[in-house]
């Protein structure tokens, strides 16, 4: 179960970096 919420919020980090990544694009342009 541990191993489940470390994986699933990794992945989380790695979705929100890359919404907020694509976020700071759009508002750039």
């Amino acid at each position: 179960v541990v191993g489940l919420g470390l994986q699933a919020s990794k992945a989380w980090s790695e979705l929100v970096q890359g919404y907020n990544e694509s976020t700071a694009d759009a508002n750039s342009h």
